[in-house]
């Protein structure tokens, strides 16, 4: 059971600020304790390109895909949320996933240098991917309304 504070938009929006905020400071260590690891990680290389000759990691979209991960699921079962909305989860599951395939296929792009169709095909296989579990975006759903 969410607490009575969630049963008010004001305590929503004060949810998701708390939230949005948590993941920001989050995803931002990620990135810095991920960054100096990167090299020993084999994903820093010097760019082809630059003058600087400097290794740059690449590790940001793991470090993006992660903190919002933690961070949403640390807020869903502490708000008592992700139990008291199991049922709706059925459509968060497939945006998970197909979030995590795309950071995935990022990753790799940075490892093998994809071609862009090749990217594309991923990128509309994972699209393609939530769209058939059911996924439709006209709206948001939250405690005490819907949000178009």
């Amino acid at each position: 059971m969410s607490p009575e504070w969630l049963s008010t938009p004001g305590g929503v929006a004060a949810l998701f600020a708390v939230s949005f905020v948590a993941a920001l400071v989050f995803t931002a260590f990620l990135a810095y304790w991920m960054r100096d690891r990167a090299e020993s990680w084999k994903l820093a290389e010097v760019q082809k390109h630059d003058q600087t000759a400097l290794p740059v990691a690449k590790v940001g979209g793991l470090a993006i895909v992660a903190g919002i991960l933690i961070v949403g699921a640390v807020t869903g079962f502490t708000s008592g949320l992700a139990g008291e909305h199991a049922d709706e989860s059925i459509f968060l599951r497939p945006v998970i996933m197909g979030a995590v395939v795309m950071c995935l296929v990022g990753l790799l792009d940075d490892l093998r240098e994809f071609r862009p169709r090749t990217k594309f095909l991923f990128q509309f296989l994972a699209a393609t991917a939530v769209w058939s579990a059911g996924v439709r975006v006209g709206g948001f759903a939250m405690p005490g309304g819907y949000l178009e």
